[in-house]
This record gives C-alpha cells, sequence and structure tokens, in this order.
C-alpha cells in the first residue's frame, strides 16, 4: 500500500505547485471576474480545478478560457492529457453544479496563441515561466514514478469516481 500513498502525495504536491506558480493567472480571474479558480487535482491523465462565481457566466465558454490561460501560462509544464473544470455553488464548495473536460496536453503546441481573457506578454513571463518549469516537471516526474499503472484516480485516492453533472 505504500505506492498509493506515495501517488497521493506526488499528486497533492503537484497540486500545490500548480496552484503556487499559476498565482498571476488565478488572481487576475478574481479581480476582474470576480471568479475564484483553484487547481484541486493532477493524475498523470487529468488536471482538475475547481471554479466558483456569483456571477452569471457560461461554464461552455469560460471552462476553455481557463484552461487557454493556464496553457498559455504553465506551456508543457504539467503535460497531462485532459483538463476539468469543476465549477461549484460558491455557499457550498462541495457541490459540484457543472464539470467540463477538456484537451490539454494536445494543445500544448498552440500554448501562447489560444483565446483567452489573461493577456500574457511573452517577455515578461518567459522569466517567470523559466523558473518555475522546472520545479513543475520534476514534481510531474514524481507523480508519474509514484503513480501504480493501471490505475485509475479513484483507485489511488481510495474514492469514487467522480459523476459528471449538466447544467
Amino acid at each position: 500500500m505504500e505506492r498509493p500513498h506515495a501517488a497521493v502525495r506526488a499528486s497533492e504536491e503537484l497540486v500545490r505547485l500548480i496552484n503556487e506558480v499559476t498565482i498571476p493567472i488565478r488572481k487576475l480571474y478574481g479581480m476582474a471576474g470576480l471568479i475564484q479558480i483553484t487547481a484541486v487535482g493532477a493524475t498523470p491523465d487529468e488536471m482538475t480545478v475547481r471554479v466558483w462565481t456569483r456571477r452569471s457566466i457560461d461554464p461552455d465558454k469560460l471552462a476553455p478560457n481557463i484552461r487557454n490561460a493556464f496553457l498559455n501560462y504553465l506551456v508543457d509544464s504539467v503535460p497531462c492529457e485532459w483538463f476539468r473544470c469543476r465549477f461549484v455553488d460558491p455557499d457550498d464548495p462541495e457541490r459540484c453544479l457543472r464539470e467540463i473536460r477538456l484537451p490539454y496536453a494536445r494543445m500544448a503546441r498552440r500554448a501562447g496563441l489560444l483565446g483567452s481573457s489573461v493577456i500574457l506578454i511573452e517577455p515578461n513571463v518567459a522569466p517567470k515561466r523559466q523558473a518555475f518549469r522546472a520545479r513543475l516537471l520534476a514534481a510531474w516526474r514524481r507523480l508519474l514514478e509514484a503513480w501504480p499503472p493501471g490505475t485509475g484516480p479513484e483507485d489511488v485516492a481510495g474514492e469514487g469516481p467522480q459523476q459528471i453533472r449538466g447544467s
């Protein structure tokens, strides 16, 4: 059972780093759009963010916007296949209102060109990206090494699969 615990720890470490390095992105959504975004999960297959707002915003438009902002900023530092936006009730963050799953890694080749409400100025972002890229990739490698082959997130975390809910 040591290996699954190592996978959980590696996933938690990667989530912590994602939240740390994406503060500039997440802060812009919070200040300009009153949208709160927090990375809450990372597996070899998927990065999950929790999103809440009291504003009336179409999740089908907001989810790709958030994914694109993360990709434009992180580029290939977290090369998971999928990006999941979990829209939650602002009064009850455990209550999922809607989940949207989008391709992630295959979009990385277009990073920097993807449309998002967060506009990055490459000469300003490049030094920051260079500083965090090695840390994120090292955490990614630790996650891959600790992740038991042939298991899904529910097998490692000990939780059942999350149901994807419509709006």
